[in-house]
């Protein structure tokens, strides 16, 4: 008997769809990451004197900014509530 080889490809990886992969958004000098809706964004965090919690979306990305007296967890959930916006 001989071998008959099959012309059906041979799959070695499994390939996730481009829309099953979540997207990525990343700050040069990002320090932080936030999972929002089906995204990672790698932002930069600053702290400062500021009176209030400030976003400012540029070139590179998204800027964080909160007054030292804030806790981190509360900037999260700022950032949370922003994006259900």
């Amino acid at each position: 008997m001989a071998d008959v080889e099959s012309s059906a490809p041979q799959a070695t990886q499994s390939i996730e769809p481009a829309a099953c992969q979540p997207a990525m958004f990343r700050h040069p000098r990002a320090n932080r990451e936030a999972r929002l809706c089906n995204a990672v964004v790698a932002y930069e965090f600053k702290r400062g004197k500021r009176r209030t919690i400030g976003f400012a979306v540029g070139a590179d990305g998204l800027v964080v900014s909160a007054p030292k007296w804030v806790p981190l967890r509360e900037v999260e959930a700022w950032i949370e509530a922003e994006m259900r916006r």
